[in-house]
């Protein structure tokens, strides 16, 4: 993976910890769309997203449609997301810096009045990504930048690169996309289809047999 990538990832997951460990409703929800590639905050929960092998989740939207992504963190702080966003989504609404707060109405607390007066009139979003310095102005920017690291993380094997690729947009075929990573230059491990469930393959027996595991599921 490129520098600029790392950076990047490195930066989000800052972002994600600090999330989880103050229990930022808010924050945590768009992590977690940063680690999964969600479009939209409405799937970024535990209703939606279910682990079914080692950085493979089932992502289910409101309509019932499925589809398996690759998460862009380790299985722990994936998880560690998930249940931040599920035990504030009853707390007051989000803002930035104050915690805890709740998860629910990230578009309008994303577009939401600034709410701290050292922070030069900045939007609670615009705040929060200053901070952590990620270079995103919305949500679907989070979506299409999580996509670029996606695409430099993993090695994705050459006949089912389009397919894997769709999985992670949550689109039922893929464009033709140039930044494939090319075979053997993933920072993680190998993506594959294996009877039809999304794989990761890496060096470790343990994560061959979380392969397995996604195979069964």
């Amino acid at each position: 993976m490129q520098n600029h990538e790392s950076t990047v990832l490195q930066r989000w997951e800052d972002l994600a910890k600090w999330a989880v460990n103050e229990a930022h409703g808010a924050a945590a929800t768009l992590a977690l769309m940063f680690a999964l590639c969600l479009q939209r905050p409405l799937t970024a929960n535990a209703k939606c997203v279910q682990q079914v092998g080692h950085r493979i989740w089932r992502v289910t939207t409101p309509y019932g449609t499925q589809t398996q992504k690759v998460s862009l963190f380790n299985d722990e702080l994936t998880q560690a997301l998930i249940k931040t966003v599920d035990a504030t989504q009853d707390l007051p609404s989000p803002v930035y810096p104050r915690t805890p707060c709740g998860s629910r109405d990230v578009d309008v607390w994303c577009h939401s009045h600034a709410s701290r007066k050292g922070h030069r009139g900045l939007k609670n979003f615009a705040a929060l990504c200053a901070d952590f310095g990620v270079s995103v102005r919305s949500p679907m920017d989070i979506y299409q930048t999580s996509m670029g690291v996606f695409l430099r993380m993993f090695a994705l094997r050459e006949k089912d690169k389009r397919l894997l690729v769709a999985r992670q947009l949550g689109k039922k075929r893929s464009p033709c996309v140039p930044m494939f990573t090319e075979a053997g230059s993933s920072a993680v491990g190998d993506l594959l289809i294996v009877d039809g469930n999304t794989c990761l393959v890496t060096a470790s027996s343990t994560d061959r047999a979380s392969c397995d595991l996604s195979r069964r599921s």
